[in-house]
């Protein structure tokens, strides 16, 4: 988490802590105060609380060459004031925010401002992110120079469900999904199964007429209607 970041660069960033600022402003729970710089893939999970200009992800962005890009917060935001899912306040030189998303079933009281919307459904689901052009991929490691990767489908125990950065992923988090078992036959049909092969069986039953001359002889046999077809 950083307190303030001016004509910088802050990339591949992801932060899990709360961050609880009761009496301060310009709280974010990556970063609080942005001016003039750049962050780009990267998420915070973690809660942001404080007086004013709190947001999920940044507190306050300022400067026109701010730039917000392929970034997401997942955590609840509070605040007495200004308040934001992604950016707690953007100044009248807006920061360019790009593909970045917040969480607003975790916010449900908030709207509007910077960023996209998003329900904790789809910030778990990975066509959110495909569609807006993310270089993300399922499970890791990377494959072709993606940066995120997200477990397909969705596993909590994994970055809360939500999407993980790749660069420190030498093997893959995801667990391994089972193959679909085979649905076993309807009992009924077994028993037709295993009645069929008793009245193949039986030696005397050798042509088509037998088999209909059994059924006109014992209509109640356990074999009637069946079988009618020469071996």
């Amino acid at each position: 988490m950083v307190g303030y970041l001016e004509e910088s660069e802050l990339s591949d960033i992801s932060a899990n802590v709360d961050v609880v600022a009761p009496s301060g402003d310009k709280v974010g729970a990556l970063v609080g105060d942005v001016y003039s710089s750049t962050v780009t893939n990267s998420s915070a999970s973690g809660s942001a609380t404080g007086a004013d200009i709190v947001g999920g992800l940044i507190g306050l962005a300022s400067g026109s060459a701010s730039v917000i890009a392929n970034s997401f917060a997942a955590g609840n935001v509070t605040a007495n004031a200004q308040a934001g899912g992604l950016i707690g306040m953007a100044t009248t030189a807006p920061a360019a925010v790009t593909e970045s998303f917040w969480n607003s079933t975790a916010n449900p009281s908030l709207s509007g401002g910077t960023g996209v919307a998003k329900t904790q459904t789809q910030l778990s689901d990975i066509a959110t992110f495909t569609a807006a052009n993310w270089a993300i991929q399922q499970g890791a490691p990377a494959t072709g120079g993606t940066v995120w990767g997200t477990c397909v489908p969705t596993a909590p125990s994994v970055n809360s469900g939500y999407p993980f950065l790749q660069w420190n992923r030498t093997s893959n988090p995801c667990p391994t999904v089972p193959p679909p078992p085979v649905p076993p036959k309807p009992s009924q049909q077994l028993r037709n199964d295993r009645a069929d092969e008793e009245c193949h069986s039986e030696d005397w039953i050798h042509t088509l007429d037998e088999a209909r001359l059994r059924d006109e002889r014992w209509p109640t046999h356990r074999c009637a209607g069946k079988c009618h077809v020469a071996r």
